[in-house]
């Protein structure tokens, strides 16, 4: 419809490349959940050579990944019409964000890996009976997250994403290792920030390791949740049921002598993507 809008418009003709941009997305979205469909098929299909589906899955990836281009040149044209070049870099990134997590799906495709998800495993947990953006009347507006792990072995290249429902600070054996004070909003600049990577080898010990983490939310509807995954070689850490909290900034030194709870996992309806440590690629909330 867009296209033949394009041949028979003649009034603000000048907008009607930002409604074609949007159809174009659309159907970039489209193709990519029918290609990544195709592709997770044609590794799964035995009856192919290793070079076949190598072939195969490769030309279904470039397909997507130059239409992917194209969509974001055509959005950079049209954003500069009306806007300055610096404030373009968030969306740029997002695209070629979206690009190295298709190619990371992709790497695990020809790596024989079918059964493989880029949805975040780790939950967003809470305080019982917080009930998160609901029009509930408990709420909990801030909360102390513990959980005490042992470690056989450390990697110096240990890292942990952290994602803040809204206010989180993160310790790791009492030592303060960041925090994220982004709320949520619909400002993009505000909401990438929600999300955090950290590198935490320093503040690791064989052993027992305690991972507290101090949350706070003051939106109307809001409670205070987190939610951490860690990858410490191929160990994981991740917030879940198991989780112990208590109601209040409780000090991280303090915590043991503190009445605690188990934490629930709520599911908030957002779709989140796992974070690619080796390829620096933080989670994205969509929502």
């Amino acid at each position: 419809l867009a296209t033949q809008a394009s041949r028979l418009v003649r009034a603000n003709r000048n907008i009607l490349d930002i409604y074609m941009l949007v159809a174009r997305m659309n159907d970039y979205w489209a193709d990519k959940v029918n290609g990544v469909a195709e592709m997770r098929h044609i590794a799964g299909d035995t009856t192919l050579s290793a070079k076949e589906h190598s072939d195969r899955i490769v030309r279904i990836e470039k397909g997507l990944l130059d239409y992917l281009a194209r969509i974001k040149r055509e959005y950079v044209r049209i954003y500069l019409r009306t806007n300055r070049r610096p404030m373009i870099q968030l969306i740029e990134d997002r695209f070629d964000d979206q690009a190295a997590s298709l190619k990371a799906g992709t790497d695990q495709l020809l790596a024989g890996n079918t059964n493989f998800t880029q949805l975040i495993p780790s939950e967003f947990i809470y305080y019982p009976d917080s009930h998160p953006y609901t029009q509930e009347r408990t709420k909990v507006d801030s909360a102390t997250f513990v959980k005490t792990v042992d470690l056989a072995d450390i990697s110096n290249n240990a890292e942990a994403q952290l994602v803040g429902d809204t206010y989180c600070k993160l310790f790791i054996n009492g030592a303060l290792v960041g925090q994220v004070k982004a709320r949520r909003t619909l400002t993009w600049n505000v909401e990438m920030k929600r999300v955090k990577l950290f590198y935490i080898g320093k503040f690791l010990k064989k052993g027992k390791n305690t991972f507290v983490i101090q949350s706070a939310n003051y939106d109307k509807n809001g409670s205070a949740g987190c939610n951490l995954f860690v990858m410490n070689g191929k160990d994981t850490l991740m917030t879940d049921s198991t989780w112990q909290v208590a109601k209040g900034v409780v000090p991280a030194g303090k915590v043991g002598r503190t009445r605690l709870v188990n934490a629930v996992a709520y599911d908030n309806g957002w779709t989140v993507s796992a974070p690619d440590f080796a390829l620096k690629l933080k989670s994205w909330i969509e929502r």
